[in-house]
């Protein structure tokens, strides 16, 4: 079981919406904190999800900690009946068209070393075609970054991608897989 602990909920629901803190935890404790959520999405655009497509403006956290991974949960004992429904369950498209997150701590339990990572991302849209670009940057290591562009071609089907990665020694790749000259 798990519980979730929301402190300083704010906002104009569903448009605007603001978090101070929000707690994971299971048996052992927290494993999961995220501080400063902002979320955003304007009127018009719930409008759009009659469609089955949610706009969200913005996504930002100011620090989300990964303290350790959670306790696996068991499994219930209990047989499910199997389902008599026909179909496939619908679950609305989400498309966000910014993502950022400040500060991302990866504690010692959950890599072997604390680690800390800032996330960026935008996506575009224009026609049938899709950009998105997303930047992951080692906050201990100022030149150790992922940066990825994508882009969708939806009429045509198409997708191109750009990956580019610079690692000093003993980042972040080199720390995993216990490379120390990595370069």
């Amino acid at each position: 079981d798990y519980r979730v602990t929301l402190r300083g909920l704010d906002g104009l629901l569903p448009f605007s919406i603001t978090v101070d803190q929000v707690t994971i935890s299971d048996a052992k404790g927290p494993w999961l904190r995220g501080e400063k959520f902002d979320f955003s999405m304007k009127a018009l655009d719930l409008l759009a999800t009659l469609s089955g497509v949610v706009q969200v403006e913005w996504l930002r956290m100011k620090q989300l900690s990964l303290i350790r991974l959670p306790e696996p949960t068991k499994p219930e004992s209990k047989k499910e009946k199997p389902s008599t429904k026909s179909g496939k369950p619908f679950l609305p498209h989400i498309m966000v068209q910014k993502i950022q997150l400040k500060r991302i701590e990866l504690g010692k339990a959950v890599m072997g070393k604390s680690m800390a990572f800032s996330l960026q991302s935008s996506v575009k849209t224009a026609g049938s075609q899709v950009n998105a670009e997303a930047s992951l940057t080692d906050l201990n290591h100022g030149d150790d970054a992922f940066h990825l562009r994508v882009a969708y071609d939806m009429a045509r089907e198409h997708v191109t991608a750009d990956l580019d990665y610079h690692e000093s020694k003993g980042g972040l790749v080199a720390g995993l897989t216990g490379l120390k000259d990595l370069q």
